[in-house]
């Protein structure tokens, strides 16, 4: 079949699903041709396990896929994790340095898939919700110091999240065992420095004896980056920044239009001319 041996990695938010929440249907369809036809699908998000599985449960997953912006390997069909990361409490003293400066943010944990929100503003109600995961109020001086950190992260207006980036690239150095980066406009995100979803989809493709080459990725923000560079080949949304579109070897239509179902066609013809 055309798509043996190969794998593709979606993001959810804005390239598989709209900013609604809502699977785009024409991608639907593709998945499951290419599914079909011998192909590996699964996604590559910042959701946790559980917001991603929910996300999913309609659509022929048959991979592994990457979850909290690759600081995890999840396998849906066994629900179990097969990799896992983890990030030092140190990265705490980001908070109130922030915070300090910018008071309307929220500051979320996600502790081993669990919620921990220590500072609400009106974006992290939002996230909680559509996250739909189990969640927890804390004081930071509450949190267990035996919790396993996923990631921590800022939420608030862009322009409040504007200042979050600033501060935080002031701060955070490469010696510190942490990075962050922006995953949405309204999202501001600390992770472990092996949580990286170009550094999972190469574990991925080992685990599943799949050359590089085989495989496919496709995103549409600067959280996608590393994930797009590390492919075989891969596509950015139509409307993704240019720095996205400058890794990729390929440009969608928009998300709405079916930007998954656009790849997958592109991803034919690439194996046709092989």
């Amino acid at each position: 079949m055309i798509f043996d041996n190969t794998i593709l990695l979606s993001d959810i938010d804005g390239t598989l699903s709209g900013y609604d929440r809502k699977i785009v249907p024409a991608n639907r369809d593709a998945i499951r041709y290419y599914t079909q036809n011998g192909g590996r699908f699964g996604v590559a998000t910042g959701r946790t396990a559980h917001s991603a599985k929910r996300m999913i449960a309609d659509i022929d997953v048959n991979c592994p896929c990457l979850v909290v912006n690759g600081g995890g390997i999840y396998d849906p069909a066994r629900d179990e994790m097969l990799f896992a990361c983890y990030l030092d409490h140190a990265a705490a003293r980001l908070f109130n340095a922030v915070t300090d400066q910018v008071p309307g943010v929220g500051i979320e944990i996600n502790n081993n898939g669990v919620l921990q929100c220590i500072r609400y503003s009106d974006r992290s109600r939002e996230h909680i919700m559509y996250e739909c995961g189990e969640f927890t109020q804390y004081t930071l001086a509450d949190l267990p110091d035996d919790s396993r950190w996923f990631k921590a992260l800022f939420t608030g207006k862009p322009e409040e999240i504007d200042r979050v980036e600033a501060i935080c690239h002031e701060l955070v150095t490469d010696r510190d065992p942490y990075y962050v980066i922006r995953s949405e406009p309204t999202l501001f995100e600390v992770l472990p420095t092996e949580a990286n979803k170009g550094k999972s989809l190469v574990r991925l493709a080992r685990m599943l004896s799949v050359p590089i080459e085989n495989v496919f990725a496709i995103g549409d923000y600067y959280n996608d980056i590393d994930l797009l560079a590390a492919a075989g080949c891969s596509a950015a949304v139509g409307g993704a920044p240019q720095a996205v579109c400058a890794v990729t070897d390929y440009v969608t239509c928009p998300c709405q239009d079916g930007a998954v179902a656009d790849f997958i066609a592109y991803i034919e013809q690439t194996i046709n001319r092989r």
